[in-house]
């Protein structure tokens, strides 16, 4: 009986192993998924420091996060370079003009790296200013940078979230000197992470097991058309007044702490894509959360651009602005955006 259990167990084991040694050495990074998002995403939880592999240049085909492994999914040709700290730029900038903050849509998800927001916002200053994509992070983050003196303060810093999250309030606690920070430090320092990562995904056996349930992109499709898939549907219109003050009180806290040091702020909220295209859903009314929010905002002397406001007067030239099979922006959008944050900091 031993035996056998023996033989059953290397039965099953061997080909795992042999697969998990093919995967490690014979396939690029992001061969099994269906974005770079979800295959350069630092997912170790040893200390690190940036969201992505550092030092990458990764080209590839990409399909959207809500078609994916469908007949809607579309082909998306896509560079991908990250610098040495694990951030979507071409190097470090340690003392950037404007510093940019933000989630997914900042870090360019589904976008090649010339089609991204801090590189569109370079072209519109003519490539005159430095221009650093630190997404996605987060604002405390940001400050643990300047206090480890890996980068210096910058001239402007731009914080961006979606529509639908509500960033942490931001408390001021220096632990940069303490001794697990410098210990994690050297851990960081070391790229340790990016091993543990790349040894411990296992990515092709869930790209099996995917293959064999039929797993696809589980976006919400249009009824209006057929091609365009949303993330939420229906469920944005449950946002209520008070989401937009939780959101106005983490704000506030970033814009303090910046006029404390000397830095100009300006919060960019990235719309919902059913909010700019409600119709299409379709939704009943459009969702109002980013106007209030953008009264609220002004009420309280925050420097904002009203994106969904800017989208609607856009939207109408019969070019979308978000992808078809993706929650996400596509080129024509960032550069909208790119243009009227330009208009909005101007000469800096």
């Amino acid at each position: 009986m031993n035996y056998f259990f023996k033989k059953l167990i290397a039965f099953i084991v061997i080909p795992i192993l042999i697969l998990w040694v093919v995967e490690l050495f014979c396939f690029p990074i992001n061969y099994f998924t269906h974005r770079n998002w979800e295959a350069l995403l630092l997912k170790s939880k040893i200390p690190h420091y940036g969201a992505f592999w550092p030092n990458l240049n990764v080209q590839s085909v990409e399909e959207g996060d809500l078609a994916y492994a469908t007949k809607f999914a579309i082909d998306k040709k896509v560079t991908w370079k990250t610098d040495e700290l694990g951030n979507r730029n071409e190097v470090v900038i340690n003392q950037a003009d404007i510093l940019i903050i933000g989630d997914s849509f900042i870090a360019g998800t589904s976008l090649s790296q010339e089609q991204i927001f801090s590189y569109q916002l370079s072209k519109e200053y003519g490539d005159k200013l430095k221009i650093y994509n630190l997404a996605p992070s987060t604002f405390s983050y940001w400050v643990r940078l300047i206090e480890q003196g890996i980068i210096k303060k910058p001239k402007c810093l731009i914080f961006s979230c979606i529509e639908r999250s509500i960033p942490e309030v931001f408390v001021y606690k220096n632990n940069s000197n303490s001794y697990w920070e410098k210990i994690k430090n050297k851990i960081r320092e070391t790229n340790i992470a990016s091993a543990a990562d790349r040894f411990s995904r296992f990515y092709s056996l869930k790209w099996t097991a995917a293959r064999i349930k039929n797993d696809h992109g589980a976006g919400i499709q249009s009824k209006v058309n057929n091609k365009m898939f949303f993330l939420q549907g229906n469920s944005v219109l449950n946002r209520n007044k008070a989401d937009a003050f939780k959101i106005i009180e983490a704000i506030q806290s970033y814009k303090k702490f910046c006029d404390s040091i000397g830095v100009d702020f300006l919060f960019l909220p990235m719309p919902n894509k059913e909010s700019v295209y409600y119709d299409l859903v379709p939704l009943s009314h459009q969702p109002d959360f980013l106007f209030k929010l953008d009264s609220l905002l002004i009420q309280r002397k925050v420097e904002t651009v009203n994106t969904l406001l800017l989208y609607n007067q856009n939207k109408k030239k019969n070019k979308f602005l978000y992808q078809l099979d993706d929650s996400h922006w596509n080129q024509y959008g960032v550069k909208i955006v790119a243009k009227a944050v330009k208009e909005k900091l101007g000469q800096i």
